[in-house]
């Protein structure tokens, strides 16, 4: 039994649309000021990453698509509603009425609207992944109201030192919202650090708990969130400012843009431009860059003992630990008939561990004896297995952590190729 991760799947062009002749980009392309680079190819060639295909995210995906991004990826794990036709940019009334995932959706319209890109999507929470997602895009935009979701992008473009665009809007009082992240290593500001008491707390009661373990247990404490109060036009106008960053990174067009904010206010008429702050050293996020490495040969067919190798950080005595994909390794599992039995091997979370050798029931794998990452010193023994045969078939990416460096190893790209 092997793991098998949740990747991107390319988006295809859903009946009755037909995939309309590709418009060349050249057709109306301004000639920009201090343009100092081919458009095109810095265009098509480019890779952009948006989380969140709501009223902002979508209206992003579908400017990217008119101005041929070459790779666009898109996690959204929502369904439109029908209160969704107010927001939501470029949206037909019959997806909203039928509740369409909306990361499919975008994909989609960004394949219609431009053939040649390659636009792949995730309906799943961006947490499930795993630490290669992404790991090709140029840039990041955020565009969600899941907090939770928020930090782990925010760390994860941290980690992979991504620019990053957090575009938001607060409707009452008609601002448009657009912060961008360098990222830089070291140094820079970080999301989690501008989080308030309150949104804490937010964050706090949108955590669903299941504490015992205990299969068919369903013990959950959560929060729901409220819905984008807004208008269409200020949804739009926050993806408009998030593509004139986009653009203006792709071309280098303009002085550049570091580390601040952009609000603007439809009740004053004023753009305001102010910095972000520094990261905090009482943080509670990983601020520590990790170096990217892509190895020649899939994942699987790769051992820990070879990855911690190739990483430099097999030197250090302690503190070195292991993460394949979002898996956990799972050392004992419990079967209800016979007790703990055996594992010691990867696994999804959620899923059966194994069945049992003595009565052949279910073996379910245990939160005491389960973690992810994995302390080096708990795989002793599997250290020259290959990963395929722990349960991690299909992988993406492995991070070796040490106390003061990360090595993230990957594969091959998000995006398995665009359908026709």
């Amino acid at each position: 039994m092997s793991a098998a991760p949740p990747q991107f799947e390319p988006a295809a062009v859903a009946p009755p649309h037909e995939p309309p002749d590709a418009v060349p980009l050249a057709a109306r392309l301004p000639a920009f000021d201090g343009l100092a680079v081919d458009p095109r190819a810095a265009l098509e060639g480019s890779c952009l990453g948006v989380i969140g295909a709501g009223s902002i995210g979508r209206g992003v995906v579908e400017r990217a698509a008119r101005l041929h991004i070459g790779t666009i990826h898109v996690v959204d794990p929502g369904r439109f509603k029908a209160e969704s036709m107010l927001t939501h940019c470029s949206l037909e009334p019959g997806e909203a009425s039928r509740g369409e995932p909306k990361a499919r959706s975008a994909a989609e319209l960004a394949s219609r609207i431009s053939p040649a890109i390659r636009a792949c999507y995730h309906t799943g929470p961006f947490e499930d992944l795993g630490p290669a997602a992404l790991v090709d895009a140029d840039m990041v935009v955020l565009a969600t109201d899941n907090l939770a979701a928020e930090i782990a992008v925010a760390q994860h473009c941290l980690h992979l030192a991504k620019p990053l665009l957090h575009a938001a809007v607060y409707g009452d009082a008609l601002v448009a919202q657009l912060r961008c992240y360098t990222n830089r290593p070291g140094r820079g500001p970080c999301l989690r650090c501008r989080m308030t008491a309150e949104e804490e707390d937010l964050l706090n009661g949108h955590v669903v708990f299941k504490c015992t373990g205990i299969p068919g247990d369903r013990t959950v404490v959560s929060r729901g969130r409220a819905p984008t109060m807004s208008t269409a036009f200020l949804c739009s106008l926050a993806a408009d400012l998030t593509m004139n960053q986009v653009l203006r990174s792709v071309l280098d067009l303009g002085a550049p843009i570091a580390d601040c904010q952009v609000e603007w206010c439809g009740y004053t008429w004023r753009t305001v431009v102010s910095p972000l702050p520094d990261r905090s050293a009482t943080c509670r996020c990983d601020h520590r860059p990790w170096r990217v490495q892509r190895l020649g040969r899939p994942i699987e067919k790769a051992t820990l003992r070879q990855l911690v190798a190739a990483s430099g950080l097999s030197g250090q005595r302690t503190g070195l630990s292991v993460q394949v994909d979002n898996l956990l390794f799972v050392d004992l599992g419990l079967c209800e008939r016979c007790g703990l039995r055996p594992v010691r091997r990867f696994l999804c979370p959620g899923r059966e561990a194994d069945t049992c050798g003595q009565c052949g029931g279910p073996v379910t794998a245990q939160p005491f004896f389960s973690s992810c990452p994995t302390p080096l010193s708990k795989l002793e023994g599997h250290l020259d297995v290959e990963l395929g045969r722990l349960g991690a078939a299909g992988a993406a990416g492995v991070i070796v952590r040490g106390m003061d460096a990360g090595v993230l190893f990957h594969s091959r790209p998000d995006c398995p190729g665009k359908e026709a």
